[in-house]
């Protein structure tokens, strides 16, 4: 008797990442003119990998496993040594069992192993006591089909997995009416064999988070890069992914960002114009936030810390910057080593309706003026929460020219607003799952 038992995982979110390929040849393919040289392509992409892999524990502010394949595990530990605190690193087929990771916030798995056509066929053969003949592709490969992944949320995703099939042989058969020719269905054994290396160590890798085991305390997030399908594993959501530019690099490996464009061109030692460019090519407006990096990073969330500072000197304004817990001891001394002598206040702390009444001329008719501070915090609620302009003050409990017109100082609030409007503050609601790209 066979039993089809399903485990469920409710603490366990899963996100597919699709749109690069983490195939063998895209990490490991070797220019045949320098044959101890990897491509430029590949290089870059082993390195977003572990970019990815710290913007995760930057995001989450907990460990992450990255399961990967075994030669870029080796060249990751031979570049970074040692390793960036809360990133944890194995290969494929070196994790079956191990229970080491059981408390990692989140576990990011990348490419599967793909055992070679002759390895499949000799395991059939050794099972079926026949000969297995394989359906390889001209490259002497596996033929690849086009499979569609669904999520819970709606989305979708057609990726591109590699199968193997037998080849289809041409037998004599004896009939009533003698003999005949025939030809053999595919079996399924060769499929079954290259799923119990390959699958199968893609499971071991995710189960390594011990996801049936979490609770609403401790959940765990897994993102697949590059896996395909896993048979009975519930999507949650679909991500595509992005390459990570210069500006999210730098804000992932030290977990420092600032919003003026200037400062932070000045602090990575780049050209301005490099990283506008950057930026508008997310769709970012020219005074805006960068939009990336503050959903990805949870800046309205307690993992990173939003602090408005303001450079000494004539014509300098209030700057926000974001810095990741652990990162920097202290914010206002890492400021001032990189942009000058700066005055610092917290975003964060608890705010009281009493102060803005307090700090609003007599003559506003019992009305009250937002401080800058508040109009701020608002703002990076709204961001986290994905929220438009227009939800924020449903919330709040206004129109949406009204509060434009708050923010922009322009405009007072009534008492009853401003004591809703320090509810928000005090209490706001816990920043959205970061998108990992």
């Amino acid at each position: 008797m066979i039993a089809d038992i399903k485990v469920r995982a409710p603490f366990q979110r899963v996100t597919y990442v699709h749109g690069r390929s983490f195939s063998h040849s895209a990490l490991h393919a070797l220019q045949s003119q320098q044959k101890d040289k990897l491509p430029e392509k590949a290089l870059r992409l082993r390195k977003s990998i572990m970019i990815a892999a710290m913007r995760v524990h930057r995001q989450t502010g907990g460990d992450v496993l990255a399961v990967v394949p075994k030669a870029v595990e080796g060249w990751i530990r031979t570049e970074l040594n040692p390793l960036p605190p809360g990133v944890h690193l194995a290969h494929h087929g070196a994790v079956a069992g191990r229970d080491e990771w059981k408390d990692v916030r989140a576990v990011m798995v990348v490419g599967r192993p793909m055992p070679a056509p002759s390895a499949v066929a000799r395991i059939v053969g050794a099972l079926t006591g026949e000969p297995a003949e394989l359906e390889l592709n001209d490259a002497g490969y596996y033929p690849s089909r086009l499979v569609t992944i669904h999520a819970k949320n709606g989305g979708a995703a057609s990726v591109e997995v590699a199968f193997a099939d037998s080849r289809r042989r041409k037998v004599t058969a004896l009939g009533e009416d003698g003999k005949f020719t025939a030809w053999t269905e595919p079996d399924t054994v060769s499929e079954a064999a290259r799923a119990a290396i390959s699958v199968d160590q893609v499971e071991q890798a995710i189960g390594r988070g011990r996801g049936v085991n979490r609770d609403a305390k401790k959940p765990v997030d897994v993102f697949l890069l590059g896996t395909g399908p896993v048979d009975g594993l519930e999507v949650d959501s679909i991500e595509t992914w992005e390459d990570p530019t210069p500006e999210e690099a730098f804000a992932c490996g030290n977990g420092v960002w600032l919003e003026n464009i200037t400062h932070m061109a000045t602090v990575m030692g780049f050209d301005r114009h490099v990283l506008r460019d950057a930026r508008t090519a997310r769709g970012v407006k020219s005074n805006g936030i960068y939009t990336s990096i503050t959903k990805t990073l949870h800046t309205s969330g307690p993992t990173w810390r939003a602090i408005r500072y303001q450079c000494k000197g004539a014509g300098q304004r209030k700057q926000t910057a974001y810095f990741a817990p652990g990162a920097v001891a202290d914010p206002k001394t890492w400021l001032e080593e990189h942009l000058g002598p700066v005055e610092v206040e917290l975003i964060e702390k608890p705010v009281k309706a009493a102060e803005a009444i307090a700090e609003t001329p007599p003559d506003r008719a019992g009305n009250v003026t937002l401080p800058d501070d508040w109009r701020a915090r608002l703002v990076l609620v709204q961001r986290g929460q994905g929220w438009t302009q227009s939800r924020l003050a449903t919330e709040i409990g206004i129109a949406r020219p009204t509060l434009a017109n708050a923010l922009g100082d322009r405009y007072d609030l009534g008492r009853d607003t401003v004591e809703r409007v320090v509810a928000l503050l005090n209490h706001p609601p816990p920043p959205r799952q970061a998108a990992l790209f």
